[in-house]
């Protein structure tokens, strides 16, 4: 047995042994009521759910929310916060995206690079890339970013029509904001290991630590291009998730974070 092949079957004995102790610590139990709960939270596309369909009716709607008290206890006691001191001409970034840009692979090597540091355990982050002239080297599909070997690992391959087909489950007003995203999954039964049933919880904030470090990744680099990125939940869990190649049930899709370049005027 060669030294490639010894490595590779240890591999295959830790994953095994890793699964086993999962479902043994996690327990069957506590995985379908954690499984059952999160598509209970997950809903139709938007432009399907009739009584949110339209973005004023929305805002009506958010609106009437944002009256409704949160704690019906009354204390006289208030401080007032002065807005004066701060600036009210602060630069509001666009979230328009040049998707003519073709972006170098190094660019995307340093971003993911820098953000694996702040990469979690009940996390499972993905490179979703829409388009064949996206990245320089880099063909459409999703890819697993593997922070142990430093390597992408291509899950699944997009063309055109695949992607114009999911456009409303990729994106529920039906088009792609830009051709680079992160997709980050929770991987339930790792995040019920160690705290059980509110380990749910510890994913997801996870996911958003995840995001935020990818954010500051971009804010803080050394890059000379003016790159942007938003989160979003507007798009539908389980084709999305089944579109990148994860399993529906055990590593859902919670987030994703479009980036690339920042379309100028």
């Amino acid at each position: 047995m060669t030294a490639m092949s010894k490595s590779a079957f240890k591999k295959i004995v830790d994953h095994i042994i890793l699964n086993h102790t999962m479902d043994y610590v996690s327990t069957r139990e506590n995985v379908e009521e954690v499984i059952n709960f999160h598509y209970s939270t997950t809903n139709l596309p938007l432009h399907n759910v009739k009584n949110l369909k339209g973005e004023k009716q929305k805002d009506r709607w958010l609106q009437f929310f944002k009256n409704n008290p949160i704690s019906y206890s009354i204390s006289k006691e208030k401080i007032k916060l002065n807005l004066n001191n701060f600036s009210k001409d602060a630069d509001i970034i666009s979230h328009e995206f040049d998707n003519s840009f073709m972006m170098d692979f190094e660019i995307i090597e340093e971003l993911l690079v820098r953000s694996l540091k702040g990469n979690i355990g009940a996390v499972i982050p993905l490179l979703l890339v829409f388009s064949n002239s996206a990245v320089n080297g880099i063909k459409a599909g999703s890819y697993f970013i593997d922070g142990d070997s430093l390597e992408l690992v291509k899950l699944q391959n997009w063309d055109s029509k695949l992607i114009d087909e999911n456009r409303f489950n990729i994106n529920n007003k039906g088009n792609i904001p830009s051709n680079l995203a992160i997709a980050y999954a929770i991987d339930i039964k790792r995040s019920l290991a160690v705290d059980g049933r509110r380990g749910y919880i510890r994913g997801l904030i996870e996911v958003g630590s995840s995001s935020n470090f990818f954010k500051e990744c971009i804010k803080n680099s050394n890059l000379k291009i003016p790159l942007i990125d938003y989160c979003s939940l507007d798009f539908s869990g389980n084709p999305m998730t089944f579109l990148c190649g994860l399993n529906v049930r055990l590593a859902p899709i919670a987030l994703l974070q479009w980036f690339g370049l920042r379309k100028v005027e």
